[in-house]
């Protein structure tokens, strides 16, 4: 089972491994969700910004999505967007009111680690939830510019990564952040972790950064994927799936275990 979000604020969902897809929401549907919402509550801004998503039609993209289970999850995007689904995508809720942030900022990237929530964003956003995204708060960034996704652990670490190499790691869930070195002048795209614990950083360049130590220090592969990387995925054989502009690429395993000695 599985959701992919992308233009026109679409909302996909799939129950046979991708084979097919149905369309659970699109940006007409969130605009009438959220102008809804409006009017039932005393908020001139958030009644103004309904109106406005209304009047504009669909034209801002989702661009990143997290479920916790089967039921739970959330779709981020363009202009603050943010739709909350307690029942698998059948019902979506619009979320802006339980976010901290303001200036409706663009939100690129959603994940968690440990028992915290993150969203991450334009101009340094960082916003964190330990409630279990009932409500995301501000948090203070390490950074000024774009952050375009996340990574995070089971045990809390967490990888905050965006625009020219820029990349900062937190071992306490957010609390504190530290630069990571990457190396790299280009914005980082994409992460993922394999099965044995490998951490993966990609680069809308090609390059796949590798971590053995949950995020803190990372080495470049030897082997790039050779083309713009938009996502990653670990595949059940333990390569590493890459896709971008020039489609999928698939990078072998060993060349992961050769970058990891």
């Amino acid at each position: 089972e599985g959701w992919a979000v992308g233009h026109m604020g679409v909302i996909l969902h799939s129950t046979d491994g991708g084979e097919s897809w149905t369309k659970q929401l699109d940006g007409v549907a969130a605009a009438q969700l959220a102008l809804a919402q409006a009017r039932e509550g005393d908020d001139p801004k958030a009644l103004k910004d309904a109106e406005r998503l209304v009047a504009d039609g669909p034209d801002k993209p989702f661009l990143d999505l997290y479920f916790s289970d089967r039921r739970t999850g959330y779709a981020v995007g363009a202009y603050g967007l943010i739709l909350h689904t307690r029942d698998g995508g059948s019902h979506w809720q619009p979320w802006m009111r339980q976010v901290e942030n303001p200036e409706d900022l663009n939100l690129y990237g959603i994940r968690a680690a440990g028992s915290a929530l993150f969203i991450v964003g334009e101009r340094g956003l960082l916003l964190r939830s330990q409630d279990n995204g009932h409500s995301f708060q501000a948090l203070e960034s390490p950074y000024e510019g774009s952050f375009f996704g996340l990574q995070g652990s089971s045990t809390g670490e967490v990888v905050a990564f965006g625009l020219r190499g820029n990349a900062y790691w937190s071992g306490d869930q957010g609390g504190r952040w530290q630069p990571i070195d990457t190396d790299l002048e280009v914005a980082l795209s994409a992460a993922t972790r394999l099965a044995d614990g490998t951490w993966v950083l990609a680069s809308q360049a090609g390059d796949v950064l590798l971590s053995l130590d949950p995020g803190r220090h990372f080495r470049r592969s030897p082997a790039p994927a050779a083309t713009s990387i938009a996502g990653v995925v670990a595949a059940p054989d333990g390569s590493l799936v890459c896709v971008g502009l020039n489609g999928p690429t698939r990078l072998d395993h060993v060349l992961f275990s050769s970058a990891q000695r």
